[in-house]
């Protein structure tokens, strides 16, 4: 005789306030719902609660939630100031693409600005090849060619196009 196997009641695990408060400055940070999920194992249908304002969150979540972005923009910021640092390495250069510890300082930067309500963007039309001068000004230790493959894929421009009338 068999024994009959009896359903286990779910058990649903309790998240604190600080706990809520880092997933949403996460989510105000850019991380999709799937994402969020699948990094921190809490169910997308929860998420999606606290996201939409639901399932009793505490009066002091929109504070702590501001405090976690302020906490995640100075790290973002932190970050982007070490790959600024490490793009101008001569040993990281010569490893790794200047273009990629640009735009991972890059993504830092705009990623604290978004966190603090800031401007993400820059509005001032500027040619690729001022943009090209003002990048060699203020990464001379970056060689030119890599600081004009950061121009050409951020303008949709040519390599050679920016560097035919550059004064090297």
């Amino acid at each position: 005789m068999s024994a009959v196997l009896q359903p286990q009641p779910r058990t649903r695990r309790k998240y604190s306030d600080r706990e809520r408060a880092d997933v949403l400055a996460l989510h105000d940070a850019g991380l999709t719902l799937t994402e969020l999920s699948e990094q921190t194992g809490i169910p997308d249908s929860t998420l999606s609660q606290w996201i939409n304002g639901r399932n009793g969150l505490n009066a002091d979540t929109p504070q702590l939630r501001e405090l976690s972005k302020k906490s995640l923009a100075d790290k973002f910021e932190d970050c982007a100031h070490l790959y600024l640092a490490r793009a101008v390495e001569g040993e990281a250069i010569a490893k790794t693409s200047g273009y990629y510890a640009v735009k991972a300082a890059n993504e830092g930067a705009v990623t604290a600005n978004l966190l603090r309500g800031m401007p993400t963007s820059i509005v001032q039309e500027v040619a690729p090849k001022s943009h090209l001068e003002s990048l060699r000004k203020d990464f001379p230790a970056i060689p030119l060619d890599q600081l004009a493959v950061v121009t050409a894929k951020e303008y949709g421009v040519t390599v050679e196009s920016l560097l035919n009338d550059s004064v090297h």
